[in-house]
């Protein structure tokens, strides 16, 4: 018996010796503590935003959401989750407008914990756009340009957007001019050409949702008589669109070489300063009748349609232009032509590659501008100076096709 005893205490020692000898490690449950819950409501969904302040691993969040804080009616949401000390989820289909009460429970495989406290959000009611206020961000002699932006699309995707404008308060899109825009992340500017002077004009810019329109504040304006260009650094200002445009990338109007007005044809026979059609027989602006190089006010189509200060550019300031701004070639609303854009102060123009006509034929149009310079070309009176817009270069052109006119201003 002693034997046996002897031998049964060894066996114990023996399986103790082969458990080793430390304590048993027992699993620690991790900490769940919620360091901070974060909810962002917009119209129809809700993020949820939790921190926990361990390293802690979470399986599922169960959001218990209900419209009476008794929770007597509720609805329980799980969200998967496998990252550790935030979790992130969202909640969707919820009824813009509403209030909402919450409460939170989050689970791992080990252990799981609930926020006491009960909260609330409230859902955004759909509605029109919002925007900011309308802007009047320059105004020409003829035109002016409104700036929009949209801060919100009411919880709806915006179809049209734009300015409305007229000569009595409060213009609609039913009852208004309405220039539609495209916008760039939500801002947009729309040119308003034609304007006449002694008018006051209203203008809003305006937003369309399925939840109906929205209007931004109005704003009143003039024409400005005394407007003098655009500054792009140089040695005059330089007009915003070419003669007869109503806006940039317009090509405008078509003149011969010394005519103020545009015509159906443009050939010897229907020039104006010439006999029967013969390039022969120029009346004026040649060295054999009156020795004249540069055109003379009258016949500046710039200064007759524009007025003021207003002129044909020389070649010398067409070669400033060039060689002191950044030309890029771009496209307009389907327009293609030349940004122009003075490198200090970000100031441009938009030169549309307008084409010219010969006859009834308007040719080269999306691919080449020619620009009328104001003078004639040194040996050849039936010539004159242009710039090719293009190549970039300067070049001539025979004086009774039809060529686009950029207005300059002397500064004062």
């Amino acid at each position: 018996m002693k034997k046996m005893c002897k031998y049964i205490v060894v066996g114990l020692l023996a399986c103790f010796a082969m458990m080793g000898c430390e304590p048993e490690e027992v699993p620690q449950t991790p900490s769940m503590v919620i360091d901070s819950l974060v909810i962002i409501p917009t119209y129809e969904d809700v993020s949820i935003l939790c921190r926990f302040r361990s390293n802690v691993t979470i399986s599922t969040v169960s959001v218990y959401l209900s419209t009476s804080p008794d929770f007597s009616q509720k609805e329980k949401v799980v969200l998967q989750a496998e990252a550790p000390a935030t979790f992130s989820g969202k909640i969707s289909n919820l009824q813009d407008g509403s209030l909402y009460y919450v409460q939170v429970e989050v689970q791992n495989r080990l252990y799981s914990t609930s926020l006491d406290e009960i909260l609330e959000f409230s859902t955004m009611p759909l509605s029109a756009p919002i925007m900011t206020s309308t802007e009047v961000a320059e105004v020409t002699f003829n035109s002016a340009v409104i700036d929009g932006e949209i801060i919100s699309n009411g919880g709806r995707e915006v179809s049209r957007y734009g300015v409305v404008y007229g000569t009595t308060t409060n213009p609609t899109i039913e009852k208004a001019n309405v220039i539609e825009a495209e916008a760039l992340d939500g801002k947009w500017s729309c040119f308003i050409g034609y304007l006449e002077k002694d008018l006051i004009y209203y203008a809003r810019t305006y937003a369309v949702n399925e939840m109906g329109v929205a209007y931004g504040d109005e704003v009143s304006f003039e024409v400005d008589t005394l407007w003098e260009g655009r500054d792009l650094g140089l040695s005059v200002n330089w007009g915003h669109t070419n003669v007869g445009a109503i806006c940039p990338e317009d090509a405008g109007d078509y003149f011969a070489w010394g005519e103020i007005a545009p015509k159906s044809e443009y050939n010897w026979r229907y020039y104006l300063h010439c006999n029967q059609g013969d390039p022969q027989q120029i009346t004026k602006y040649a060295p054999y009748v009156d020795k004249l190089s540069t055109l003379e006010p009258e016949d500046d189509a710039a200064t007759m349609n524009w007025g003021g200060n207003w002129r044909m550019p020389t070649q010398s300031e067409w070669n400033e232009l060039r060689e002191k701004c950044e030309w890029r070639w771009v496209t307009v609303n389907n327009v293609k032509g030349y940004q122009v854009t003075n490198r200090a102060n970000g100031a441009s123009i938009f030169l549309p590659a307008a084409g010219k006509k010969d006859g009834r034929t308007l040719f080269d149009q999306n691919e080449v501008g020619y620009y009328w310079t104001r003078w004639l070309a040194t040996k050849h009176e039936a010539k004159c100076y242009i710039m090719h817009v293009y190549s970039d270069w300067s070049a001539q052109e025979t004086r009774c096709y039809g060529l686009s006119v950029r207005a300059v201003c002397p500064k004062k």
